[in-house]
């Protein structure tokens, strides 16, 4: 590992007494795909290091010989008072001209409760197609990758493209009560699924004991009644067949994603020119290629015992 080619005495501790690069080392011991920690690259705005780091270690990082930003010159101080000046005097002709103010808006907590309900449904089904990527990950994908694949699938099955993006990625992807409430709508679908599926059965054994009580009774049911109940039977079918073309839909769609990103990644780890690269990321690459070709023996053997 590239951290035993170090000498220990330079390594950076910080005041928590964590050793960084034994963190980094960590981290490319777990990493499945390409990461700047191999190259001894550490960006603390990088979402993967919180599970390594404490929010106070990130920030000592950050703040670890921060380069001081030098003073602007008079003259470009003057200029941009004078920019200033000037674009205030238009946005408050304009403002003048359409009879606006230039107060910034307040929301009132409705409005924000009312744009917030049409925002929240829209990225609720990119974090679905977003996690099931995730859970179906293969080896040599990033993260960029994976959220590619879930704004085409999304795209796909919405009919129109994926337009809060920076709203996910920006503020819930690292708000840790948008994580809370994923998990909670996960645990209440799954309890409303259960609840459907026991009144199904306890609609089903009604409708069971009422055909009994009709047989034992002998009474046949009403001509409106028999089509009635035709009717709904048809459309619960209908309902169930729809939803099972659009499961695999997305199934179908799942697996080609990942099929392409995994052969487009494939052939560029493969064509991966090793020369010049350090001892730690060549020996990377090589672990990966031979991986690959290995898979790809496997896939062919397996090929090949089918077609027999």
């Amino acid at each position: 590992m590239f951290t035993e080619t170090l000498n220990p005495e330079s390594f950076w501790t910080l005041s928590t007494g964590t050793v960084v690069e034994l963190k980094m080392k960590e981290l490319a011991i777990n990493c499945t795909h390409e990461h700047p920690c191999l190259s001894m690259i550490l960006d603390p705005t990088d979402c993967v290091w919180r599970d390594y780091f404490t929010k106070e270690e990130l920030v000592e990082i950050e703040e670890y010989e921060k380069p001081v930003i030098a003073a602007l010159p008079t003259e470009m101080k003057v200029t941009e008072q004078h920019y200033n000046s000037e674009r205030e005097s238009a946005d408050k002709g304009a403002n003048e001209r359409t009879g606006q103010d230039d107060e910034p808006v307040i929301r009132t907590l409705a409005s924000l409760k009312t744009r917030w309900n049409t925002i929240h449904p829209i990225v609720s089904k990119f974090c679905g197609h977003y996690q099931c990527l995730l859970n179906d990950n293969r080896s040599g994908l990033t993260v960029e990758d994976v959220i590619l694949a879930a704004k085409d699938i999304f795209a796909e099955m919405e009919g129109h493209e994926f337009h809060y993006f920076d709203c996910w990625k920006e503020v819930l992807s690292k708000s840790q009560k948008w994580e809370v409430h994923l998990e909670v709508a996960k645990d209440e679908k799954k309890k409303k699924k259960e609840a459907k599926l026991k009144e199904a059965e306890k609609r089903k054994a009604s409708d069971d004991e009422d055909n009994d009580n009709e047989l034992l009774s002998k009474r046949p049911i009403g001509v409106k009644k028999a089509k009635d109940e035709e009717a709904h039977k048809r459309m619960l079918n209908e309902e169930r067949e729809e939803g099972r073309k659009v499961l695999e839909k997305q199934i179908q769609l799942n697996r080609e994603r990942f099929e392409l990103m995994r052969s487009r990644n494939d052939m560029e780890v493969l064509e991966k020119d090793l020369t010049g690269l350090n001892d730690n990321v060549r020996e990377y690459y090589e672990f990966l290629q031979e991986k690959i070709t290995k898979r790809m023996r496997e896939e062919k053997m397996s090929q090949a015992s089918e077609g027999d």
